[in-house]
């Protein structure tokens, strides 16, 4: 569904002002009614529309017209998922443990509320290596893809690999964390805010 009042209309009144333009006969419509909206619900839509996924959820649905489902997948295939955005946020992590796993200089990932993910096949093939010694790493047994992150599969929110989604999510890295431990031959270019470890809201 689309989020914003009246963009029905105006994206009519756009046609019709360039039919006119082309000397095309345009044919009016009766305006219907207008709806009674309460105060309160007037702010409620204001609030939402005002907060970072709020924006980035509209944003989104300006740009694709409706709300899209985000998929994703391992190598092999045998592990697919589905995401329904907005996403919380999403960033480069440099430490060295995200090195080891991703066999390069970052493991980037998207988070996503645990309500918004469908496991819809694989669940079998999910293995997690490194539980109680931080962020768990898990991965395909079978073809060895990263993943998940996070407090998988039992935390609020599910830290998902960007290289494993089959669409364009829409969300770009914001920042860079754990800059203090990257590799010495990792030099940053982008102007992200980088952060010597952890973000405090991780």
């Amino acid at each position: 569904m689309l989020i914003f009042w009246g963009r029905e209309r105006l994206i009519q009144r756009v046609e019709v002002m360039h039919r006119k333009r082309l000397g095309v006969r345009v044919r009016t419509q009766h305006r219907q009614p207008a709806k009674f909206v309460s105060a309160n619900h007037r702010t409620q839509q204001a609030g939402s529309l005002r907060s970072p996924a709020g924006r980035q959820q509209s944003c989104f649905v300006l740009r694709f017209g409706v709300k899209k489902v985000i998929r994703g997948s391992c190598l092999c295939g045998g592990v697919r998922f589905e995401v329904d955005p907005p996403f919380i946020r999403a960033g480069h992590c440099h430490c060295d443990r995200c090195r080891k796993h991703s066999g390069t200089a970052v493991c980037t990932q998207a988070r996503v509320r645990k309500e918004q993910f469908r496991l819809l096949q694989g669940e079998e093939l999910i293995k997690v290596y490194g539980k109680g010694e931080g962020a768990v790493k898990a991965f395909c047994a079978k073809c060895g893809s990263s993943l998940f992150g996070g407090d998988w599969p039992e935390g609020p929110q599910v830290s998902i690999r960007m290289g494993a989604f089959d669409d364009d999510p829409g969300i770009r890295p914001q920042f860079h964390t754990y800059v203090d431990d990257r590799a010495p031959w990792d030099e940053i270019t982008d102007g992200l805010p980088k952060y010597p470890a952890g973000r405090t809201d991780d």
